[in-house]
């Protein structure tokens, strides 16, 4: 059987199925054969598929390839995503901890006890220390209260009067520490943080206290 194309409008041939072949026609050309009325597509006649059999692995080949490569593309584009996602979840959880630090150092900066919270605490406790021993003292001399009163003011009058001028304070930023020279020594009167002080040597002015009054 021979077959009639048609290319560009003009109607070429007969061929046979060897020299059709050897044309390259594609499924879409269009061929009629002796027994046809009109034209038709070559992949809609049964006697020329064996033509585009090879034309069809090599398109399906052809899609397999395109195919994996979009699957290795996907699989890329998921991957770099996971990591991406990993990363930015680090990364706020890295700028949480940064901002509680910078919270809680600013919060300690800021509550940083000052110079007058430290002599006020210093007071404070020299008036107890004061107050223990001068009741030590009243108990075993019955009627030297009001004695004991005036010395209690003049004392804590002389004390503040001395630690406006000698109390020192140094501040750490988060914590203060208040110090005093005495006797050629420096001594620590108080620690101060987060807007409380923490004085001590209660028993060391009870002690000097007691001591002035066996000498005299």
């Amino acid at each position: 059987m021979t077959y009639f194309i048609k290319i560009n409008g003009e109607k070429q041939g007969p061929y046979s199925l060897d020299e059709l072949k050897a044309r390259n026609i594609t499924q879409y050309t269009l061929v009629m054969d002796d027994t046809m009325q009109d034209w038709a597509e070559a992949c809609t006649i049964p006697e020329l598929n064996s033509l585009f059999e090879s034309d069809s692995d090599s398109n399906n080949f052809t899609q397999m390839e395109n195919d994996s490569e979009i699957d290795e593309k996907q699989s890329d584009t998921a991957s770099d995503n996971d990591v991406k996602s990993d990363w930015l979840t680090k990364l706020k959880k890295n700028q949480t901890v940064l901002i509680i630090a910078a919270a809680v150092l600013l919060l300690f900066i800021i509550t940083c006890p000052s110079k007058d919270s430290h002599k006020e605490a210093i007071v404070n406790e020299m008036n107890e220390a004061i107050d223990e021993s001068m009741e030590s003292g009243i108990s075993q001399n019955e009627g030297m209260g009001g004695m004991a009163m005036l010395g209690k003011a003049f004392i804590c009058k002389m004390l503040e009067a001395a630690l406006d001028s000698e109390l020192q304070v140094s501040n750490y930023g988060i914590c203060s520490v208040g110090k005093i020279q005495y006797q050629g020594k420096t001594k620590t009167l108080s620690f101060g943080i987060l807007g409380h002080v923490f004085a001590f040597g209660k028993d060391d002015i009870k002690k000097e206290l007691n001591q002035k009054d066996i000498e005299e």
